[in-house]
């Protein structure tokens, strides 16, 4: 590993042409009086091009570079410390600024000023003689050259403390092509006409393309090449230990993935531009001018070229690397394998076979088994925990905002909990610590009315239907998401899937019909049901929307939206009057109420710990205990797909129901069955199948 570390180290300095010098080598010797005279002549007052080149140190290069990479798409900004040598420009070192930028500018304030007047003074009282000759920063992503803003910088810089030199550096390009993408610029005096562009040709994002085209004629570019000393052999060598280890154990094809998408993104609109100016200049002769420049067409080619060769070189990296080591470690395994064998030893092996695709298919394939079948049972558990609090006889808790309110706040408690143990308890730490932002929180409001509504209507559903026409009542949902995804997020249903729609719908006010005819219909129910259904298809789209305000964080988002459906369900409970009724409690209790209102708060706080919403409102961060299994579903189902699995969980719940209590005992043709055979055609063949198992009879009645 160390040979091989040290021959990619030659090999980098090759490819960046680095060239060692001797410590005692002029280069490193700082001629005062040297500097002084040539300050004095300023001879690049005649000659604005009489800088021809940049020699950076290689300490220089990796702090600048280093420097550049840790503001990821951020632009950074650093001075420079070095020389005069004729007509070089020397950079001995660099050092940061403590700036604040964004993707598309940095700007220099008074504190950094300050701050690099009092680093230059620092490096004086350490024998550090060099003056500060330039500035860089960088552009992740879009290339070296000089923007508007960076030529104004660099004009009032040259202006005022000639000789100075501008550096840019893009780390995104750096670790996508392997070599450091860097170029060093100066700036012509204002009024002054280059003779033609002296930049060479890169690839320049299309909405960069215009400032720097405009400003392009501004500046010339320096030469740029890099030097080292045996002085600083020993501390790249250290330095390159750690690269060299983080080179093997990151691919530039994930993370550089972003940056790919978008170069390609960016030659698609280059080649419609092309496209539209052939359409537009096909019939009409060109200018002169117009035929001398590349056109459009061709320098969309040359960025394809280039983007398509550092995508095969990254792609030829990995494969080769995985090649490799695989082999290697393929090879050890067999040896020592094959040890154990002709020493007829059973122990267990030191080493673990390596893990194929297919291991990692099948082991999240169990994963997402479990996650589902533990989301069905706390589902089905949870629906009828609910059930018993609304409309049990034994305990007339008639406080439907009160209980859900309650869930509520018991969540928001296990947040506040497990936040609080992330940094102590390894398996708690993707939980966020809590802590709330108003202005967050303001942003999660519009959810987290939906998501009271959506609730308050999915209780009152549950309290006032049973449970197997309950999924009747809310089997509008499928068809509600289809309506609002289409008006509010422009996606479109296919055919059949609204054929099926209609018959849900059919199916729905089938069900109504026949629980008219057996006396049991609640009209308050069904309408609260339908209610229901709106809002859950709501909620999941305003889910979606909320996700990016919480960085995507499922546990965070759950936090904020029951904090603020805490704080919505107050003024409810106290316009409605449905609180806990404590006061109407006869005084004098006794040991048998004790314990019936013991046994109550134990369901209740269970309730409260288990699901602060019904199971069924949405894939959608709402529960304690299944939050992560419902994170793991919306991986791979879209706003209209993801109620598939919900779907299954109602025709479930409608088995238990039934097969417990046989409330339903009508069907029409085996086929459309009140809406739930058209979202699971196969309920009946299992609850038949159950029936049969345990010896159950079930009587049957048609429709006349």
């Amino acid at each position: 590993m160390a040979s091989s570390a040290k021959e990619n180290l030659i090999q980098f300095e090759k490819v960046n042409n680095i060239q060692e010098i001797t410590a005692a080598d002029e280069i490193y010797a700082y001629d005062a009086s040297f500097q002084q005279s040539i300050l004095q002549t300023r001879p690049w007052l005649q000659n604005p091009n009489y800088f021809k080149r940049c020699k950076i140190s290689a300490l220089a290069l990796l702090k600048l570079v280093m420097h550049a990479r840790s503001g990821g798409t951020l632009e950074v900004m650093g001075m420079l410390l070095g020389k005069i040598d004729g007509e070089n420009m020397i950079v001995m070192d660099s050092f940061a600024l403590p700036v604040e930028g964004t993707e598309t500018r940095v700007n220099a304030q008074q504190e950094a000023y300050e701050y690099m007047s009092s680093y230059t003074l620092w490096a004086k009282e350490v024998n550090r003689p060099e003056n500060v000759i330039g500035w860089y920063h960088s552009h992740p992503g879009y290339g070296c050259w000089l923007s508007g803003i960076d030529v104004d910088t660099q004009m009032q810089n040259q202006q005022y403390q000639d000789p100075f030199v501008a550096i840019v550096v893009d780390p995104t390009r750096t670790i996508s092509a392997g070599k450091v993408n860097i170029g060093a610029f100066r700036t012509y005096p204002k009024g002054h006409k280059a003779e033609s562009e002296a930049i060479e040709y890169q690839p320049i994002p299309l909405n960069k393309i215009e400032d720097f085209g405009v400003h392009c004629k501004q500046y010339y570019p320096l030469e740029v090449s890099f030097f080292k000393s045996s002085l600083d052999k020993r501390l790249l060598e250290h330095l390159w230990n750690r690269y060299w280890v983080s080179t093997l154990s990151t691919s530039t094809l994930l993370t550089n993935a972003d940056y790919i998408t978008g170069q390609i993104n960016d030659v698609a609109d280059k080649l419609e531009q092309a496209e539209s100016h052939l359409g537009r200049t096909s019939f009409l002769p060109l200018p002169e001018q117009d035929r001398k420049q590349d056109d459009k067409l061709a320098k969309a080619a040359k960025d394809c070229t280039k983007t398509a060769v550092e995508a095969v070189n990254s792609l030829m990296s990995q494969l080769i690397k995985e090649r490799l080591f695989n082999q290697i470690f393929r090879i050890n395994t067999m040896s020592h394998n094959s040890y154990k064998l002709l020493n007829n030893s059973t122990d267990k092996l030191d080493v673990d076979p390596p893990v194929t695709m297919n291991n990692t298919l099948r082991k999240r394939f169990i994963q997402i088994t479990f996650a589902v079948i533990l989301y069905w049972f706390i589902s089905i558990t949870m629906v009828f925990l609910n059930k018993y609090l609304l409309s049990s006889n034994d305990v007339k808790l008639d406080a439907p905002l009160f209980i859900t309110w309650y869930q509520c706040v018991v969540t928001v408690g296990i947040c506040a909990l497990l936040g609080s143990l992330n940094k102590h308890i390894t398996i708690f730490s993707k939980f966020p610590t809590f802590k709330i932002d108003l202005k967050i929180a303001r942003d999660v409001l519009p959810l987290s009315v939906m998501f009271v509504a959506m609730i308050i209507f999915n209780n009152l559903t549950l309290k006032y239907l049973t449970v197997s026409f309950y999924m009747v009542g809310r089997s509008l949902t499928t068809v509600a998401n289809v309506i609002f995804t289409y008006f509010m997020l422009g996606q479109k249903t296919s055919f059949k899937a609204l054929a099926c729609c209609g018959l849900i719908i059919a199916g729905f006010f089938l069900g109504i019909d026949q629980e008219n005819a057996l006396g049991t219909l609640s009209m308050s129910g069904a309408f609260c049901g339908v209610a229901s259904s709106v809002f859950v298809a709501l909620n999941a789209i305003y889910t979606s929307r909320c996700l990016p305000c919480v960085d995507n964080n499922v546990w965070r988002l759950c936090l904020y939206n029951n904090f603020n459906a805490c704080i919505l369900f107050l003024p409810l409970m106290i316009i409605f009057g449905l609180y806990y009724p404590i006061n109407e409690r006869q005084k004098g209790i006794k040991k048998d109420e004790v314990i019936k209102l013991i046994r109550q708060a134990s369901k209740l706080i269970l309730e409260g710990f288990s699901l602060p919403v019904n199971a069924h409102d949405n894939l959608a961060p709402d529960g304690q205990l299944f939050v992560e299994m419902c994170e793991k579903d919306k991986e791979f189902c879209s706003q209209v797909t993801t109620r598939i699995p919900n779907t299954n969980f109602s025709c479930l719940d409608f088995w238990v129901e039934d097969f417990i209590h046989e409330h339903r005992q009508w069907q029409a043709g085996g086929f459309i069955d009140n809406g739930r055979n058209i979202s699971c055609p196969f309920n009946h063949t299992l609850l038949h199948e159950l029936r049969e198992k345990y010896g159950i009879k079930h009587k049957n009645r048609t429709i006349d």
